[in-house]
């Protein structure tokens, strides 16, 4: 009997998860084997362009506000599709269960919040984004009742076990891959000419969106160090979209002083298009993350790919996924992160030590994304046929 598993990435359509979802999906199309892939997916992602004989996109839009419309997508949409399609079981890409599906169930764990340890004051500035959180974080534990997780960090999956009461036999570990095998474009477009175009050589890049979890606003602070310190060297570049929200327009306001003039210290180029990724960090002097909080962040993978060497916030994910390949520093002390940048400027040979150990990690720390679909293909048919597997 031939298996049919049903994958809602429909949530997959930014970042990280959407770089998780196309990966598996385009993997589902090139390997070998009797199961066919039921893809639940946004539509204009390109999901749509991945399907193959075995592979079938189902396009669904995801319901972009509102708790109670992701509710009713999560348990009515999702299992009519289940039924729909005959399906063995069902992979759940995007963090939250569907419920009320009948099926056996995968759950891919990837939103760190939802395992955070930090007040939330401090991730969620807003009453009403707390109260959303806390009723994210009710259905959540409320969905892992009778599914099975897939975590992406050793450290992600103790927290989930421990917070959610999971029983260790059920919360796995797959890791996710670093894309070697390209993407990047053939030159280097405008955002690349603009880090390569400043005047101050040490350039600090950080690949991210403005969130407070990615605690941008330390960068005033070690701005303010780096200039009163008579650092000149040192320039801090962002990716960050003007027009994100009011968070991200106060952080650019505040950083507005740092831009000015012919030499400035900071600079941000906006988000980058996948395939300018490599370029952007080939041209800075240093990969800098002050993050709070990640479930595996494939920034990381990016700066090692590209040979760019990691300062990163002291934390448990962060230290399993870059090991000796970063430099880390307490990322709610500005003079940590200062201490850290002029550490690498300073010690002989650290800077190449790191790219070295960076490019040895990548070599044998992390499988590739055709071993890491397997992975998820074996899970599901651990679940669908669990007598039989066993």
């Amino acid at each position: 009997m031939q298996d049919t598993f049903v994958l809602n990435c429909v949530a997959l359509r930014h970042g990280g998860g959407r770089t998780v979802g196309l990966n598996v999906v385009r993997q589902l199309g090139r390997r070998q084997g009797p199961e066919r892939f039921v893809v639940l997916a946004s539509p204009g992602v390109a999901y749509e362009e991945l399907e193959a004989p075995a592979v079938k996109v189902q396009t669904v839009r995801w319901p972009e506000f509102g708790f109670v419309q992701r509710l009713h997508f999560l348990n009515r949409t999702v299992p009519q599709a289940c039924r729909m399609h005959g399906a063995s079981a069902l992979f759940s890409m995007g963090n939250m269960a569907s419920a009320t599906s009948r099926v056996p169930q995968l759950v891919l764990f990837h939103k760190a919040h939802l395992i955070a340890t930090d007040p939330l004051a401090r991730l969620f500035p807003t009453r009403r984004e707390r109260l959303q959180h806390r009723l994210e974080r009710l259905y959540f534990g409320f969905g892992l009742r009778r599914v099975t997780v897939v975590a992406q960090t050793e450290c992600a999956r103790a927290r989930l076990i421990a917070m959610y009461n999971l029983r260790p036999d059920r919360v796995h570990v797959v890791p996710n891959a670093p894309d070697l095998a390209g993407r990047t474009d053939p030159s280097p477009g405008p955002q690349a000419l603009q880090i390569a175009g400043l005047a101050r050589p040490l350039r600090l890049f950080y690949l991210a969106l403005y969130y407070p979890h990615k605690n941008h606003q330390v960068l005033i602070d070690v701005a303010n160090r780096l200039e009163a310190l008579g650092l000149d060297d040192f320039a801090i570049v962002t990716t960050i979209a003007p027009d994100q929200d009011r968070g991200a327009q106060q952080f650019l306001h505040r950083m507005r002083r740092h831009a000015a003039g012919a030499t400035p210290r900071f600079l941000n180029v906006g988000p980058v298009p996948l395939g300018q990724i490599d370029h952007c960090f080939r041209q800075s002097w240093a990969c800098l993350m002050p993050t709070l909080l990640e479930s595996f962040s494939g920034t990381y993978l990016e700066a090692m790919k590209a040979g760019c060497p990691i300062l990163t916030s002291d934390r448990d994910f962060a230290r399993e996924v870059c090991g000796d390949a970063a430099l880390y520093f307490d990322p709610l002390d500005a003079d940590s992160i200062v201490r850290a940048i002029v550490r690498l400027r300073d010690e002989p040979g650290l800077r190449e030590r790191l790219i070295q150990a960076g490019r040895r990690r990548l070599e044998q720390g992390f499988p590739t994304w055709a071993e890491v679909t397997e992975r998820y293909v074996e899970l599901l048919r651990r679940i669908a046929r669990p007598v039989a597997v066993s």
